[in-house]
């Protein structure tokens, strides 16, 4: 089973494929690849070259593809457009199916670190995406509780993703918002590295594979992306004769 897997919610593009063993219940992975780099001038421009350059570098093309996995939000609004249309346009010209990732998710499980995570995207308008997750390595993967929901607040009320948590258990904080704040959320956590800030490609395919096996796939036809937050953009209200 070839996985493809790739994410559009931030302005660190991310993408890779692992190609499981034959049986579809067996979890070992046989091979993969990934490569993460800025999406400069955008995703637009730059994802599907990266999709096939990846895929080439196991001899696979996009027909050889079985499972599409990708962030599906929250996010940048036109990263998140670009990534649910590039999986869609994947399920229907190869046959492939596709399976969407909550990224802030996605990002605590690439964290790399074991207890209570905090990851934290830039939404924009002096507010960021936050939700607050429990990790735990098990046999080398991450496993993930929510501990509190998604939400677009404003960095100055992070500590409200910690109310009734013990002071005394550290909290990791990544992502772009924990970069761009990290003055407002200084003494609330220890802010990681900027590289555990995207998700890593070979963890979501194998984060969406477990999805796609409890859960099925998505629909294409109605899958929408996670925005949290109405975009900007709107469409003009037309007069009615």
């Amino acid at each position: 089973m070839l996985i493809l897997a790739f994410d559009t919610s931030t302005f660190q593009g991310s993408a890779g494929w692992v190609l499981m063993k034959n049986d579809t219940n067996d979890n070992r992975v046989e091979t993969f690849a990934e490569i993460s780099a800025p999406a400069r001038p955008g995703h637009a421009e730059t994802l599907l070259h990266r999709l096939g350059v990846v895929l080439e570098t196991g001899g696979h093309e996009m027909k050889d593809v079985d499972l599409v996995v990708f962030g599906i939000g929250p996010g940048t609004f036109t990263g998140l457009r670009i990534g649910i249309s590039t999986a869609k346009g994947i399920a229907a010209s190869c046959g492939a199916s596709i399976k969407g990732v909550p990224t802030l998710e996605a990002i605590a499980r690439s964290a790399g670190v074991d207890g209570l995570v905090a990851p934290l995207l830039d939404a924009g308008r002096g507010e960021i995406y936050a939700a607050m997750y429990r990790v735990s390595q098990k046999a080398g993967l991450p496993a993930c509780t929510m501990i509190s929901s998604e939400r677009v607040i404003n960095p100055s009320r992070f500590s409200d993703l910690t109310s009734g948590i013990s002071q005394e258990e550290p909290v990791y904080i990544t992502g772009s918002g924990a970069q761009k704040y990290r003055e407002d959320l200084a003494g609330m956590g220890v802010i990681l590295p900027l590289r555990t800030g995207a998700p890593d490609a070979y963890l979501l395919a194998l984060h969406g594979l477990e999805l796609f096996r409890n859960e099925g796939p998505d629909d294409p036809m109605t899958l929408e992306p996670n925005y949290i937050r109405k975009p900007d953009a709107k469409l003009p209200i037309r007069n009615r004769p």
